[in-house]
């Protein structure tokens, strides 16, 4: 899974961070999808590498940690 957000990151030019701004606004993967100019798929394998890498089951919780961290 992993592999697969790595590839579609680099054909869509998509960071981690990006998709967390998103997150971090609230944003379904459908609008993400939309802001970013990329299918819902590719936002959805870069939502599951993120909660992955971080160790969270989540999206609300990736919203805590962040909110914890300020």
């Amino acid at each position: 899974m992993a592999e697969l957000a790595a590839v579609q990151a680099a054909r869509w030019e998509l960071t981690a961070r990006q998709v967390l701004e998103h997150l971090a606004r609230g944003l379904a993967n459908r609008a993400i999808a939309h802001a970013l100019g990329c299918s819902e798929k590719t936002v959805e394998l870069h939502v599951s590498a993120v909660l992955h890498k971080a160790g969270i089951e989540s999206r609300s919780g990736v919203l805590a940690r962040l909110l914890a961290r300020r």
